[in-house]
């Protein structure tokens, strides 16, 4: 994470409850994805876990997994491509993302609403349809 503050960045938990669709993409910088991991010794998969940290990020209008155990970035594509590989990975219990965000001077709380589209942070229950009562 130190990377990450090193270029006045920083990681948020995502609660995978949540559609990957709720993040303003143009809001965020990438992602990072902790999935499990084999141990291999040689040949040999011991049964053992350890976790592996995956970066996510759009390059020139198209969204890379950047994982360091590929033989280069794998393209996932455009929005829609992204949020279906990000639905798929959040499926599994094991897999933890982490939306990368510009660190700003203000509060968590505040921050989450820089990153959540408007229509997804949360409301009081009268307010969701604007007329009093609950769609």
């Amino acid at each position: 994470m130190t990377a990450l503050q090193l270029r006045n960045c920083e990681a948020v938990w995502f609660d995978k409850r949540k559609d990957p669709s709720c993040i303003d993409l143009n809001a965020i910088v990438g992602f990072i994805l902790n999935v499990p991991s084999d141990y291999k010794f040689a040949f040999v998969t011991l049964p053992l876990q350890k976790r592996h940290w995956i970066a996510v990020r759009r390059i020139d209008g198209k969204y890379y997994n950047l994982d360091s155990k590929l033989r280069e970035p794998e393209c996932i594509g455009g929005e829609t491509d992204l949020l279906a590989y990000l639905r798929a990975q959040l499926e599994t219990n094991k897999r933890e993302l982490f939306v990368i965000v510009e660190k700003t001077s203000t509060s968590s709380e505040q921050q989450n609403a820089n990153w959540l589209k408007s229509e997804t942070i949360a409301k009081p229950p009268s307010d969701r349809n604007g007329s009093g009562h609950i769609a």
